[in-house]
């Protein structure tokens, strides 16, 4: 049982008592996750948006394998709101005619990304120059996707917009989702595009790290390239792994392989564009 206080009063919501409708479970990177709803259509919404959500692929399995269950709690009455669980948490509340599912749709990611335990999920682009990876570590609003599209554009595969998949031996894997791009619509909302749609090419096979770009945009900056050390490198990419709290070791152990092969970069950028051109 879960409760929350919603300015005037604490409610209490007993899950066990809610006519959920149906529900699904699926197996990503060994991360197992189950959704439930009180309304089918939202729950085939997001059954038809899997692959692109979990774009290396993923297994269905049963409901109660699930250790990680979303709940989503659709409201049939105008005055009240969508409400989305992760377990017994509230972490989401849409307006009642918002049928939009992306944010709930990264809280998904975000759980395997913190969860798979033989891999580290770093926030972070990702391409492919010649025969060696570049990261692009850094948070959402960062530009981050809009410089991966630009660099796409130029010939360089796609990895990835989101994160950046890297395993034991320090590989970089694909995982090439819809470029989730802003500023089409409003600065906010996203759009999925295909990387093929700007004449690009995913990456399909994983692939040594030779550069980790840590940039920052700023308007009219210069092109002034620092190398850093490796352990300066390292401190970059823990601020942007997602699973250092759940499994620090595994994640310091992957991280300093990374860093013995690849030289690290820091510089301020300016438009995607004009910084592009320099691949």
């Amino acid at each position: 049982m879960e409760s929350y206080f919603d300015g005037k009063k604490e409610r209490k919501i007993n899950f066990d008592k809610i006519d959920w409708e149906g529900f699904f479970a699926f197996e990503s990177y060994r991360v197992k996750v189950g959704i439930r709803s009180n309304n089918l259509e939202v729950l085939e919404k997001l059954k038809e948006r899997l692959p692109f959500l979990l774009p290396t692929g993923y297994r269905e399995i049963r409901f109660s394998e699930a250790e990680h269950i979303f709940s989503i709690r659709w409201s049939d009455r105008s005055r009240k709101k969508h409400l989305v669980y992760k377990n017994e948490k509230e972490i989401i509340r849409l307006a009642f005619k918002d049928w939009k599912l992306d944010l709930l749709e990264s809280h998904i990611r975000m759980t395997i990304a913190e969860f798979a335990d033989e891999f580290v999920f770093l926030h972070a682009g990702a391409v492919r120059f010649k025969d060696k990876a570049i990261i692009i570590p850094a948070r959402s609003f960062s530009g981050k996707t809009t410089l991966v599209a630009e660099l796409a554009k130029r010939g360089l595969e796609y990895y990835s917009d989101e994160y950046a998949v890297i395993d034991k031996d320090g590989f970089l894997h694909p995982f090439p989702k819809q470029l989730s791009m802003r500023g089409i619509i409003n600065d906010h909302e996203q759009v999925d595009i295909d990387v093929e749609d700007y004449g690009g090419k995913r990456g399909e096979e994983p692939i040594n790290i030779g550069l980790i770009l840590v940039s920052k945009y700023i308007k009219r900056a210069k092109f002034q390239p620092k190398l850093m050390s490796s352990g300066e490198g390292i401190i970059e990419s823990i601020a942007n792994s997602v699973s250092i709290r759940q499994n620090p070791e595994f994640v310091l152990k992957v991280l300093g392989i990374v860093m013995n092969q690849a030289k690290v970069v820091k510089t301020n950028r300016s438009e995607a564009k004009k910084f592009a051109d320099k691949f």
